[in-house]
C-alpha cells in the first residue's frame, strides 16, 4: 500500500511533540523517584500503582522501538546488569520470597528499564537539564508545601518544626536538596549562559537554605564537603604543572581532613549534639551484619531483612526488641544485607570503575555534564555512610547512579561535545 510522505514541516513538528512529550514523562518519572511513603505522590496510592506501571509501559515500549540502541547499552552496561541480575534471583533464597518478588517487579524492573531509556536516549546535557528542572520543582513544591500545607514540617515529634517539603522525612529533605545544590553548581559552573547562571544561582541559594532548614546536621557536613571538593575539581583540569600543584593541595587536604576527623570524631559529633553511635546507627549497622551467618555471600535477599516479621531484625543491643529501622541508615551495609559479600563486590567492581572514568572526564570538563559524573559519585559517597540511597527501594540516587554508569560508556567526549 502506497502512502504518501509527510511535508518536512509537519515531520519536524511530530518530532518536536513527541521531544517534548518524551522530556515531560522523564521529569515526571525522575520526581516519581524521590523516596518516602508519604511524599506528594505516594501518599496516593492509587495514583502511585498507575504511574509505576506508567512509567515501566512507556520506558518498556520506547526502548524497544529504540532497539538498536538499547543493545547496545546493554552490552556497555554487562557489569551493572549482572547486579541486577543477581538481585533478580535474590527471592531463591529469602526467607520472605513473595515480599522478594513484590520488591523486585515493582522497583528493581521498573528503575533499570527506566534507566536504560534515559541513558540511551538523551546525552548527559539534555540529562543534566531534565534533572535540573525535576530538582527545581521539587524545591519549589517544597517550599509551597512548608507555607501552604501541614504535612511541609514535621509537627508533634521528635524533629518538630524541621522542614520536610514534598519529601516525606527531614533526612530525605535534606539529601536531595544537596543532590538539587550539586545540580546547580555544576550546571552554571562551565560555558553557559547569563540566564543558566542566574537560575542556578537562585537555587544553590535555596538549597542551602533548606539543608539549613531541614536542621540535618549529617546533611550541613555532606553540603560543605562536597562543595569544598567541587571547587576544587573545578579548577584543576590537565593544566600542566598547574594540575600536579591541585592534585596534591586536594590530598593533602583530603589527608589532613580524615585524620583529623578519625582522631576526633567522638568529640566532633558529641559537640553537633550527636550521640557516638550517630543516633544508633552504628548499633544497626554491626547488629545486621552481625546476623548474616551464614548467609554472609548471598545475604537474605532483595528487600527481607527489614520486615517486620523477620526476627532477625530485632534486639540489636541498645536499642530492644521494639524499635524496627526501615532500613541500615548506610546503603553499602544494606547491600550486604540484601546481597551478601558476593553483591558487595560486583557492585563495588562496577562502583570504582565508574568512579575513575567520571574522575578521567572531570580532570578535563569544560562543560557542566562533564563536571556532573564525578559530582554525584562524591555525593553517593557522602550520602550513603548515614543514609540508604542505593539499592534501596526505588529511589532517585540509585537511578542517577544507573544513569552515569550507562552514559559514560555510551556517550564518550568526543559525542559530548557534538551534543
Amino acid at each position: 500500500m502506497y502512502t504518501f510522505p509527510l511535508p518536512a514541516s509537519e515531520s519536524s513538528n511530530q518530532q518536536r511533540y513527541l521531544t517534548l512529550f518524551e522530556q515531560g514523562f522523564v521529569i515526571l518519572s525522575l520526581f516519581y523517584f524521590t523516596p518516602g511513603d508519604d511524599n506528594m505522590l505516594r501518599a496516593m496510592p492509587q495514583i502511585t500503582s498507575l504511574l509505576r506501571y506508567l512509567i515501566l509501559f512507556l520506558s518498556g515500549l520506547l526502548i524497544l522501538i529504540r532497539w538498536r540502541s538499547t543493545l547496545r547499552t546493554i552490552q556497555k552496561g554487562s557489569l551493572l546488569l549482572l547486579l541486577i541480575g543477581f538481585t533478580m534471583i535474590s527471592f531463591m533464597w529469602s526467607d520472605f520470597p513473595q515480599a522478594a518478588i513484590e520488591s523486585i517487579r515493582g522497583e528493581v524492573l521498573l528503575f533499570t528499564v527506566f534507566s536504560i531509556y534515559f541513558a540511551s536516549r538523551f546525552s548527559p546535557r539534555e540529562q543534566l537539564r531534565l534533572l535540573a528542572i525535576t530538582l527545581g520543582i521539587g524545591a519549589l513544591l517544597s517550599l509551597f508545601y512548608v507555607f501552604a500545607m501541614p504535612d511541609g514540617k514535621h509537627v508533634g515529634d521528635k524533629f518538630d518544626g524541621a522542614w520536610k517539603g514534598v519529601y516525606g522525612q527531614k533526612n530525605s529533605f535534606s539529601g536531595y536538596m544537596t543532590l538539587t545544590l550539586a545540580t546547580f553548581f555544576v550546571l552554571g559552573s562551565n560555558n553557559v549562559g547569563r540566564f543558566e547562571r542566574l537560575v542556578a544561582r537562585f537555587f544553590l541559594i535555596l538549597s542551602v537554605a533548606m539543608i539549613i532548614l531541614s536542621t540535618s546536621k549529617t546533611g550541613l557536613i555532606v553540603f560543605v564537603t562536597l562543595l569544598l571538593l567541587l571547587l576544587a575539581y573545578g579548577q584543576y583540569r590537565w593544566q600542566g604543572k598547574r594540575t600536579v600543584f591541585w592534585v596534591d593541595a586536594l590530598s593533602l587536604f583530603l589527608v589532613t581532613a580524615g585524620s583529623y576527623l578519625f582522631g576526633n570524631w567522638e568529640l566532633i559529633i558529641t559537640g553537633l549534639g550527636r550521640d557516638p553511635t550517630l543516633t544508633g546507627r552504628t548499633v544497626i549497622w554491626n547488629g545486621a551484619i552481625s546476623r548474616l551467618g551464614e548467609r554472609l555471600w548471598i545475604g537474605f535477599g532483595r528487600e527481607s531483612f527489614w520486615l517486620p516479621e523477620n526476627p532477625n531484625a530485632r534486639g540489636f543491643s541498645g536499642l530492644g526488641d521494639i524499635y524496627m529501622p526501615a532500613h541500615a541508615h548506610n546503603g553499602f551495609v544494606d547491600i550486604i544485607v540484601d546481597l551478601g559479600l558476593l553483591g558487595l563486590i560486583i557492585f563495588m567492581v562496577g562502583f570504582l570503575l565508574t568512579l575513575a572514568l567520571s574522575l578521567k572526564r572531570s580532570y578535563q570538563a569544560k562543560t557542566p555534564e562533564d563536571l556532573w559524573p564525578i559530582a554525584l559519585m562524591l555525593l553517593l559517597v557522602f550520602c550513603n555512610i548515614s543514609e540508604s540511597f542505593l539499592m534501596k527501594r526505588a529511589n532517585l540516587f540509585w537511578v542517577l547512579y544507573m544513569v552515569n554508569f550507562l552514559s559514560l560508556r555510551l556517550w564518550p567526549r568526543s559525542s559530548l561535545r557534538k551534543a
